[in-house]
């Protein structure tokens, strides 16, 4: 009876049948279709509680916001422009259903902001932490999506936005403090890069691309790897939040070993539409 209300409320949440929507929230699965010319990207991604926040940090609005944005800044990464998104709920005991809807609602408005909306997903309970699966559908102009694979000895590498407010954020509640406004919101709102990630692969302006949320040094190895290409980074041309700079101070940290803790899209562009400071080669 718990999992038949909340799912009738959580219906109430998804998409109605419309351009690219068939078929939404209430049968064995979902109906979508994709635009002429384009192709389907499927990306899908997890959070945890207790690996990736703790419940006491935000609303349960503000995880499944998260939990949505972080999803599709990977179909971002790709030149994608998502259509729908399924989010299956794995309850402990503890969670209950005012609180789970919320985490739908928030996961929700997310989505629909960035055009698309809920379509399906599951509700299982457990016995161990909170798990939000999401699974997001987009697409892409047809041999126009971006890759990791594509970076070129010679591009030049960019990032979108400031780097280390999350962090900044992440470390304030790690401590048990709140977090400033602009931080809380880059922690739990961060904005996935869709159109401008769309126009970049539209127009054929990027050789490759990925999105940096687990930090730019290890995805930057990884970027590098898929590339076979190494990089030559200026960390002096960053674009780093100032708080980065403050903390390093303060811990004694020289700013230039922190782009490993860093974490969003990093690409490099076929044209030098703006340069911070770092190379393929």
């Amino acid at each position: 009876m718990f999992e038949d209300a909340l799912l009738r409320s959580i219906k109430k949440l998804g998409g109605n049948p419309g351009r690219h929507i068939r078929l939404g929230i209430g049968d064995d699965g979902a109906l979508l279709r994709i635009p002429p010319g384009e192709d389907l990207v499927v990306s899908q991604d997890a959070l945890v509680e207790g690996q990736d926040f703790r419940k006491s940090w935000g609303s349960p609005e503000e995880i499944g916001y998260k939990a949505a944005a972080a999803a599709l800044s990977d179909l971002a990464a790709m030149g994608a422009r998502p259509l729908g998104a399924a989010l299956t709920l794995i309850l402990p005991p503890s969670w209950k259903a005012g609180p789970a809807l919320s985490l739908v609602r928030g996961f929700s408005a997310c989505v629909k902001k960035f055009g698309a909306a809920l379509v399906g997903g599951d509700l299982s309970a457990g016995t161990g932490p909170l798990v939000l699966d999401a699974v997001v559908l987009g697409s892409v102009l047809k041999g126009r999506e971006l890759r990791r694979d594509g970076a070129r000895p010679g591009d030049l590498l960019a990032v979108t936005g400031r780097l280390g407010a999350p962090k900044a954020a992440l470390e304030f509640l790690l401590e048990n403090k709140k977090p400033p406004a602009g931080f809380r919101a880059r922690f739990f709102r961060p904005e996935p890069r869709i159109g401008l990630a769309w126009v970049l692969s539209s127009e054929r302006l990027l050789t490759a691309a990925m999105d940096i949320s687990d930090g730019l040094g290890l995805d930057l190895r990884r970027f590098c790897q898929a590339s076979g290409v190494g990089v030559e980074l200026n960390a002096s041309s960053l674009p780093l939040h100032p708080w980065v700079f403050h903390r390093s101070r303060s811990k004694g940290t020289p700013v230039s070993t922190l782009p490993r803790k860093l974490g969003s899209c990093a690409a490099a562009p076929r044209h030098s539409y703006t340069d911070m400071g770092a190379s393929i080669g």
